[in-house]
Order: C-alpha cells, then structure tokens, then sequence
C-alpha cells in the first residue's frame, strides 16, 4: 500500500532519522518524488546483504558442513582469518557487485562493449503490476562507501528487522 500523504511519507521518514522529512515529504507529494519508493528498494537490498556488525555469520556457515562455502571458510579461519576480515570483505564484494549492476540500470556504461540490440533497464516501484515510479541512482546508493557507513547500515536494518519482528510478535 503505497504511502501518499505527506503526514505519513513524514512519519516514514522520520522513523527512520531523515532530518529534513517534511521537505522531503512535501518533494515526494509536490513533486512526484520516490523518495518512500526509494528507501523501501534500498532497504531490501541491504537486507540481503552480509551483515558486518555482526561476524557470528561467518562461523556458522564454517561449521555448517552443508554450506555450499563452508569449506573456504573453515580454511581461512584455521589459517587465521579473523571472522569480521571476512564479513567486512564480503560485504565489501557484494557491494561492489551491486554498484555495478546499478550502474548498468542507471544506464551508466560500465566499459566499453560493442553496440546491444538493447541496453536501456530500469527499477520501478509497482502498483497492481503498474509502474509508479522510476528509482534512480543506484549505482550511487548501493556502492561501498566507508566502513563506518556501512557498519551504521547494517546496524540499522538489523535494528529494523528487530523491531518489524517485536511488531509481529504482538498481533
């Protein structure tokens, strides 16, 4: 159920610290913005990303004798790989890979490549299998920026994800 009152794009916002959400809400409405439609794609997509905050991850799938990877991992721990090496450098890799792909969704062109029957994609928000709105930008969103951003991404899904499942709890 798309969000569009300016009331509750502000109160999305908000809950999620943006300082200028009234602005921000007033872009969205005003100005066709997909500023809620934006967030929702870049929370999903750090949802499926390796947390780094926590490293327990990398352990458990050593010790998991069925984790398609487990045996690499079991190796580099034992030859001293510190496990939040590992969580930050596969959270580093899957970054990458997402700007990338982002940037061929912006319609940036990632090397030079001979001519494509087709090199034009987009990410749009859906409504009843409707596109709403275009989301933009990716290549920026989704790229590594600093350990500490990341480290404050990761902790904030988790804490989202934390309190989607204490709401859950309740009904």
């Amino acid at each position: 159920m798309p969000l569009k009152d300016i009331e509750e794009i502000t109160k999305f916002l908000n809950a999620r610290g943006f300082q200028d959400a009234d602005e921000m809400a007033h872009d969205a409405v005003e100005e066709g913005e997909p500023i809620v439609e934006t967030i929702c794609f870049h929370e999903i997509a750090e949802d499926l990303f390796n947390p780094i905050h926590d490293a327990s991850w990398v352990e458990e799938a050593a010790d998991d004798s069925d984790h398609e990877i487990g045996d690499h991992l079991r190796r580099l721990l034992s030859a001293g790989a510190d496990p939040q090496d590992l969580a930050i450098f596969a959270r580093y890799m899957q970054r990458r890979f997402a700007s990338d792909l982002g940037r061929i969704l912006d319609g940036i062109n990632l090397y030079t490549s001979p001519e494509r029957p087709f090199e034009d994609f987009g990410i749009f928000a859906l409504v009843d299998g409707k596109p709403t709105a275009q989301i933009t930008d990716l290549e920026e969103g989704l790229g590594f920026w600093d350990l500490d951003s990341e480290m404050e991404l990761s902790l904030s899904v988790a804490k989202a994800l934390e309190d989607d499942d204490d709401d859950g709890d309740q009904v």
